[in-house]
């Protein structure tokens, strides 16, 4: 888990641009992949709802990495 929050910290932040916003979803949505368990680790849900907002963004790439992770943990958590 320090990774991935070391990622958002870095790369999914409003003072971050657009490409990196999408790096830092799509980097951590193929760290779940590797790893489906950190989905149950403590504090992961309140990140995923983060991660769920970046959906409504303007920018298209930033929405496509958003619904990527909205259906990676979808298909894990069924």
């Amino acid at each position: 888990v320090p990774v991935v929050k070391a990622i958002a910290h870095n790369f999914i932040t409003e003072r971050c641009t657009n490409e990196a916003i999408t790096v830092g979803i799509n980097t951590v949505r193929e760290i779940i992949v590797r790893a489906p368990s950190l989905l149950r680790e403590p504090g992961m849900d309140d990140f995923v709802k983060d991660l769920v907002m970046y959906g409504k963004k303007t920018h298209k790439s930033v929405m496509i990495a958003a619904h990527g992770m909205v259906n990676l943990v979808r298909y894990v958590m069924l």
